[in-house]
Order: structure tokens, then C-alpha cells, then sequence
């Protein structure tokens, strides 16, 4: 009979293991450059609130999350091969074979931004015609600024590009240096990154162009993400239920999006 009880413990044990290591508990690698309050410095206390709604749905379903910064273009293409799960706050113009939940997590409105002493305003496209637009490599803004990027890309001196994990902060250093006249960027973003780096005197709002939903875009390549997606799709409409979200999203200084 010991011997009997004891097989049957470490086979309940070994049956413990294979289902953790065999898809029950995963790890979920999730990357994007930096783009607080989405998503901010991994290790910081607020790791940004997409981060945050990932941590608490993932973890009720047993999961964890691997989240680290890199740059935007390679984030996506290391996420296409299915290196890594997801790539976070993601429009679906970013990376359109990718798989998204069917609920947002978030919203951006995009913005467009001068020195403080700048007189000009965005009405549309045509107003950005005489202006050097400083933008983010492989970044989705919305289908207009998109059609306008894809159109002058190749033009130094309309469209100019930042990449790495510090893009945007080389937007505003070329904006200030008048090596650009515009910077087009989410709101939020912007907002956090004015407050962090007190340029409240240097540079101003100069009019927004439309919003977008934004997600966490799952790789294409992982036979888990459509799972992965509902996960996060059904958690946040529940969070939003218990009054978790609203309560993440006051960390923030922000509101729901609906």
C-alpha cells in the first residue's frame, strides 16, 4: 500500500509538471518600445496600464508575463516569427497579419506638436504640405497620417524618421533644434512625456487628426495566440465590469476610453 500511495504521488506530481510545462501556466513574452502610459519601464512601479491589465488577466488564468522594451520595428518583426507573443499597444495598421483581440485595450488620439512659439496649426494633411514631419519608424498613426508617411517617406524634407527604444525622445530634441517643424504623436504619450521631462514652456498641442483603438497584437507564427487574444479581449470587458479598470487607469491619470 506504500508503495502504491507513493507511485500515485509522483505520478499525480510528474502529471503536474507536464501540464505547467505543456501549455497551462506559459510565460508570455510581450515587447514594444517604451510608450508611457501604455506601456512604461518594465521594472518602474507603474509599468504602464496595458501592462498592468495583462499582469491581472493573465495571472487569474494562471499565466505570467515577460514584458521588456526594444524598438518598435524590431519588436514587430521578432513577434511575426513568433520569438515573441505580442507586441503591445498596437494599431491594427501596425501589423495587420497579426491576430487581435476582439475588445480593445486601450485608445490613442494623435497629435501634432511645434516649439511653444510656433503660430502653426494642423487643419489637415494639406497644412502639413511646407513642414518637415518628424515621425516614428513602422509607427501606425491613423489611415490618414499612414497614407500621407507611405507617400513622402523618401522625402528628407517633408518626412523625417527616429527609431531605437529613444525615438521619441529624438523627435523632441530635432523639434527643438529646428531640424523638424512637426512631431506627430499620441496624445497621452505626449502629455506623460511633457510632464516627466518639464517641457511644459517648449513645445504645445498644434491639433490631433482622429483616433484608433490600440491592442495587444499577437504573433501570427504561435499556434496559442487566437487563445491569448480572447483571454485578454474577455479580462478587460470584466475589468471594466468590476471597476478594476477604472481604478489602473486613475493610477494614470486617465479615463475609459468608452
Amino acid at each position: 500500500m506504500a508503495n502504491f500511495i507513493r507511485t500515485t504521488f509522483i505520478f499525480i506530481v510528474l502529471l503536474f509538471n507536464f501540464c505547467v510545462f505543456n501549455g497551462y501556466a506559459e510565460v508570455i513574452t510581450l515587447r514594444a518600445d517604451e510608450w508611457c502610459p501604455y506601456n512604461c519601464q518594465p521594472n518602474a512601479n507603474q509599468r504602464g496600464f496595458m501592462i498592468e491589465l495583462a499582469e491581472i488577466v493573465f495571472k487569474k488564468a494562471g499565466h505570467t508575463i515577460d514584458y521588456q522594451i526594444m524598438p518598435w520595428a524590431r519588436a514587430i518583426q521578432d513577434t511575426r516569427k513568433g520569438k515573441v507573443n505580442a507586441i503591445v499597444g498596437a494599431g491594427k495598421e501596425d501589423a495587420p497579419d497579426f491576430i487581435f483581440p476582439e475588445n480593445e485595450q486601450g485608445q490613442m488620439i494623435s497629435a501634432f506638436y511645434v516649439k511653444k512659439e510656433e503660430s502653426w496649426r494642423y487643419n489637415n494633411m494639406e497644412s502639413l504640405k511646407d513642414k518637415i514631419l518628424g515621425v516614428i519608424n513602422d509607427y501606425s498613426y491613423n489611415t490618414e497620417i499612414d497614407k500621407y508617411i507611405k507617400e513622402n517617406k523618401k522625402n528628407d524634407k517633408l518626412i523625417q524618421v527616429a527609431s531605437g527604444n529613444d525615438a521619441l525622445t529624438t523627435n523632441v530634441k530635432k523639434l527643438l533644434a529646428g531640424r523638424i517643424h512637426v512631431l506627430v504623436e499620441d496624445r497621452n504619450v505626449m502629455a506623460q512625456y511633457i510632464k516627466t521631462n518639464s517641457q511644459d514652456n517648449a513645445i504645445q498641442e498644434a491639433g490631433t487628426s482622429g483616433s484608433d483603438t490600440l491592442y495587444f497584437a499577437f504573433s501570427p507564427a504561435n499556434t496559442n495566440s487566437a487563445a491569448y487574444a480572447k483571454l485578454l479581449s474577455d479580462g478587460v470587458v470584466e475589468l471594466r465590469k468590476s471597476g478594476e479598470l477604472k481604478i489602473i487607469l486613475e493610477k494614470y491619470g486617465l479615463k475609459d476610453w468608452k
